[in-house]
């Protein structure tokens, strides 16, 4: 959706992006990764794996995508101007958060939930008419445990282009 609204930037009204992927978020979640023990959990020893490869060519995605192109595409994306943005991003507390991470060290739950954090607040720096909405009560499909924050946001995206 970001190089979308980059290169059609007149044909893109707003944006709202749902607890989106960043470019930059494995390498991101990497460095903060305790060295790799002989005593890591499985969580931690399958995380690590899924962070170096993101296997997007998974039955989950029936299309072949180059990764390393996709996330070299999104992160030439610089700025959005001022395109009307909205970053959802999922609670830290949730019991799916919480869920998602089972089986690692709490401090680091913190940490990589921090991250993420961190990234989606750079998402929202890409437009000067940006908000950031962090959804308390939801894990990562945000749609589905706070569908009346999704749809408020797309609705005041479409307020704002209308005003333009």
């Amino acid at each position: 959706m970001l190089v979308f609204a980059d290169r059609y930037q007149d044909e893109t009204a707003g944006l709202v992006l749902v607890d989106s992927a960043h470019p930059d978020q494995e390498d991101r979640w990497l460095a903060i990764l305790p060295t790799p023990s002989p005593n890591d959990s499985e969580a931690l020893v399958t995380l690590r794996k899924d962070m170096v490869d993101p296997n997007p060519d998974d039955p989950n995605f029936p299309e072949p995508m180059n990764w390393a192109e996709t996330l070299a595409q999104v992160r030439a994306v610089k700025s959005l101007g001022n395109l009307p943005l909205a970053v959802l991003v999922h609670g830290p507390d949730s019991a799916h958060t919480q869920a998602l991470w089972a089986g690692l060290p709490e401090a680091l739950v913190l940490k990589l939930e921090q991250v993420w954090l961190d990234l989606h607040k750079e998402l929202a720096t890409l437009s000067s008419d940006s908000q950031l909405i962090v959804a308390k009560k939801s894990g990562h499909w945000i749609q589905n445990d706070e569908p009346k924050l999704v749809i408020d946001a797309i609705l005041d995206q479409v307020e704002k282009a209308r005003q333009k």
